[in-house]
Parts: structure tokens; C-alpha cells; sequence
């Protein structure tokens, strides 16, 4: 792989990029594809979902049931990313990325046959553990690979394979929701799909050499300020993480705006089709129809700025982005 530092940056962001980049990039993107796809299908589908799983006389508590069920996927999402980005530590990035794939294909498949409230939840949570398993780990390998000058483009693109597979959701489910009351069932065996991309995968990427190198070098050091450490062993990456005041430091802050971010985009996102259709159907419209259709034309607004943002971001300058981009949007939401 090509090393991703350079004392001078080329004429063109693209000018360094081999076909080993944009394979990794069309690896990753495919899965956050299917991520994306299996997010919104929960979103989409979670009210039929109860509405068929519940009791007769539980159906009034469908609201806290779709929430649990939210609730418990952004959990299993937090802990597989924990997880998973540890263990691409030990095992490799390509490794973990398989697994992960794998996982997420499986359960998501198995939520189909669900017949209850807890069985659906119980595998909402193991799909969102390999959920965050594959999103931790295909950031990292495009990270690990791709050169600053093109990272945040790639970065963008990789991004707006969450809002393509949202999309793809919203566009299924407009198409499978005339089947009936278990047309949920069939969105979430398309979810089974993903399985195949390991078969590209396996062939068709390598490994960060970043990371190969540091095994191969036995180079520990959390950031480029903490100095080599070379040991024997290798620390548990978690602790030693937190161990080292600039990486606490990186990662606390990290989490905060993520955390920030995170909760704005599930505030939004997961009540758009619900709040669309209920006021469709609140003016004598066709409630469902009209959810759909918003699912569509949002999730096709956010491929338009994912795929912009890298663009943005290195216009701007990435810190200035961060700051200023969300709050100028706010503003414009508010007004």
C-alpha cells in the first residue's frame, strides 16, 4: 500500500492512488452500504414489525416497544465497535471486516423468523454488534491506506454508502410494503445479501501495511507524539489507549462530538417516515405511501452531502468544517 504521509502534497488530490486504494474504498463502501441498508430497514419497519409481534392487548405500548428495540441495535452498535476495533488490532483490519460482514449478514437474515418481541430484539442487538464491528473497521482500513491529500474525499465517499443503503431501504420498502402485513420479514432477509460481498473481499484487498508494519516492528505508540514503544507483547490496546494522556485526550473528544452528531442524526432520521405518514394520514391522505416517499427523498439528501462533504472539508479546512458546517445548517433548519 501506498504510504499515506507526504512532506508535499501532489497536484491533483486523485494524483496518488493506485487501484489498491479505490479497491479498498469499493470494499468498504459496499459495506457501510448494507449498513446503512440494514439501519433504515429498522427504522422503516419497526412499526409493522410490533404491530405483527405484539399481543393484541400490548398493542398500545408499540411505541416503547419500537424504541427498546432502536435502543437495543444502538447498543449492540457501540459495544461492536468497541469490540471490533479492538480485535482488528490483534487480527488485522481485512480479517475483522470479513467477520463482520458475515455477522451482520446472518442475523439480520435470522430477524425475519422472529415470533416475539424478545427474539426480535435479542437479534437486533447481535446484528448491531457486527454493525459496529464493520463501520469501526472499514474506517480504519481507508484511513490506514488512503494518502492525506485524498483521505477526506475518500472519506466522503465512503460515507455515502450509508446514505446509498438507506436509500436502497427506503426505496425496498416502497416497493415490498403492498405485500402485506409481513412485507417486514422480506426487508430483512435482503439484508442476507451482504454475505456475498465477502467473496470480493477475500480476493480482492489486502491488509493496511500500516498496521502490518507496526505488528512486523512490534511499534505500540498510540499517537505520533507518544514517542516508539516497542515491547515483546503487545499492550491491550484499550488500556493502553487510555493510558497515554494525548490519545485519552483524542478519544474523549472524539466520542463527545460523535456522541453529539450520533444523537442529532437518530433524533431526525428515525421519526421522519413515522411524523410523515401520521400527518399524511392526519389530512386524509395514504399514510404509509407518503412515509415512503419521505424516506426516499431524505435519504437522497443525504447521499448529495455525504459525497460533497470531503470536498467541503479540505475547501474550508477539516477543523473549520467541523465547526461552523453543523452549526450554519442548524440555523438554516431553524429559521
Amino acid at each position: 500500500m501506498t504510504d499515506t504521509t507526504s512532506a508535499a502534497a501532489p497536484s491533483s488530490w486523485s494524483a496518488r492512488l493506485t487501484p489498491a486504494h479505490w479497491r479498498v474504498l469499493t470494499a468498504a463502501f459496499f459495506g457501510w452500504v448494507f449498513d446503512g441498508y440494514e439501519t433504515y430497514a429498522l427504522i422503516t419497519v419497526i412499526g409493522p414489525a410490533m404491530a405483527a409481534l405484539l399481543p393484541a392487548s400490548e398493542r398500545g405500548h408499540i411505541h416503547a416497544a419500537a424504541g427498546l428495540a432502536i435502543a437495543i441495535t444502538l447498543l449492540g452498535w457501540a459495544a461492536g465497535g468497541t469490540v471490533g476495533g479492538i480485535a482488528a488490532d490483534y487480527i488485522g483490519r481485512k480479517r475483522m471486516l470479513l467477520i463482520s460482514v458475515v455477522g451482520y449478514s446472518l442475523f439480520t437474515g435470522l430477524t425475519a423468523f422472529s415470533t416475539s418481541v424478545g427474539m426480535l430484539v435479542a437479534f437486533r442487538f447481535l446484528t448491531g454488534l457486527f454493525l459496529g464491528s464493520e463501520w469501526s473497521t472499514g474506517n480504519s482500513l481507508l484511513a490506514e491506506t488512503w494518502p492525506n491529500e485524498a483521505r477526506p474525499k475518500g472519506a466522503g465517499f465512503l460515507q455515502s454508502g450509508f446514505g446509498f443503503g438507506a436509500f436502497l431501504a427506503a426505496a425496498v420498502w416502497y416497493l415490498l410494503r403492498p405485500l402485506g402485513p409481513d412485507a417486514w420479514r422480506a426487508m430483512f432477509l435482503v439484508g442476507v445479501l451482504p454475505g456475498f460481498l465477502v467473496l470480493f473481499l477475500r480476493r480482492r484487498i489486502d491488509d493496511s501495511e500500516a498496521w502490518a508494519r507496526a505488528v512486523r516492528e512490534k511499534r505500540w505508540a498510540v499517537t505520533e507524539n507518544s514517542g516508539r514503544l516497542s515491547l515483546s507483547a503487545r499492550p491491550f490496546t484499550l488500556f493502553q489507549l487510555f493510558a497515554d494522556p494525548e490519545g485519552r485526550r483524542r478519544t474523549v473528544l472524539a466520542c463527545l462530538m460523535s456522541i453529539s452528531t450520533t444523537m442529532g442524526w437518530w433524533g431526525i432520521a428515525t421519526w421522519i417516515p413515522g411524523f410523515v405518514g401520521g400527518f399524511a394520514a392526519h389530512h386524509g391522505l395514504h399514510g404509509p405511501y407518503w412515509a415512503s416517499v419521505a424516506g426516499l427523498v431524505y435519504t437522497a439528501g443525504a447521499v448529495v452531502g455525504y459525497l460533497v462533504s470531503g470536498f467541503l472539508a479540505d475547501w474550508m479546512g477539516r477543523r473549520r468544517y467541523l465547526e461552523h458546517f453543523p452549526i450554519r445548517m442548524d440555523h438554516i433548519q431553524r429559521r
